[in-house]
């Protein structure tokens, strides 16, 4: 029997390599697409308006999917399912965001994305992570096996400054349409995961939940922002349990890092 597909999406500064923790819980029970979005390691630079990077997205995606998306790559993930419903199976959005509901927020953070852009160019991309890696929302991270901390500080120093600038600039929060208005549209089954220890996703998830017919939300405990990091068993059996499987996970294997 062959594999249902199982596309993941990654977060900025991240890449396919950002899901190795969690795709060894997977790989029994879907068919991976590890996409590398535009602006990060050798893709090309991100180029027009948000969603039509997300419809360029959509073109290349062969056949429907389960869509799993992390932050920005849940962002992303919401719009493909919103704008092209029939490509999506189901939809699993990991710290996820609908956007910034008004202009006038969308207008704040577009000029505060464009000053990150000009100090990733101007200072290079070792000073900008430097800042980066130091904020609250990942400070759970220090939490981390040592070898899982070196791979994801080697693969955030992967990328180019030029394509994590063109990120901020065109796939930023002020650069996305507010999608809470949309919400309701969506028709397949919808699951929005965050850590506890997140409290501001976590918050946006409630909100989004009231809002999206049959959502779920679940709370990883003693987790932060990025659980397919910190947690990759159980949100790997999330993603299983969402689409229909009732396998459970071997909890004692070990992330291929």
């Amino acid at each position: 029997m062959a594999l249902t597909p199982l596309l993941l999406l990654h977060g900025f500064t991240g890449g396919p390599a950002s899901f190795e923790p969690l795709c060894p819980f997977l790989e029994n029970h879907f068919n991976i697409t590890r996409l590398t979005l535009p602006g990060h390691g050798a893709a090309p630079p991100a180029q027009g308006t948000f969603e039509q990077v997300v419809d360029s997205l959509a073109h290349g995606i062969p056949q429907p999917t389960i869509v799993h998306g992390y932050s920005m790559g849940a962002r992303l993930a919401l719009a493909l399912a919103l704008r092209h419903p029939t490509r999506v199976l189901a939809l699993s959005l990991e710290s996820g965001s609908p956007g910034l509901p008004t202009e006038r927020e969308r207008e704040v953070r577009r000029g505060d994305d464009e000053e990150l852009a000009e100090r990733i160019l101007s200072h290079g991309l070792e000073a900008f992570m430097a800042q980066w890696e130091r904020q609250p929302l990942f400070a759970s991270l220090v939490r981390l096996p040592e070898a899982l901390k070196a791979h994801i500080a080697q693969l955030r120093r992967s990328h180019s400054a030029a394509g994590l600038a063109s990120v901020l600039r065109q796939l930023g929060l002020g650069s996305q349409p507010s999608y809470w208005d949309r919400l309701g549209r969506l028709g397949m089954p919808v699951q929005l995961i965050t850590g506890a220890e997140d409290q501001k996703f976590t918050t946006t998830a409630q909100r989004m939940a009231a809002l999206i017919p049959g959502a779920r939300h679940v709370v990883i405990h003693d987790c932060g922002h990025a659980p397919h990091l910190e947690h990759p068993a159980q949100l790997a059996q999330l993603i299983i349990n969402h689409t229909g499987g009732r396998h459970e996970v071997q909890l004692d294997q070990s992330p291929r890092i």
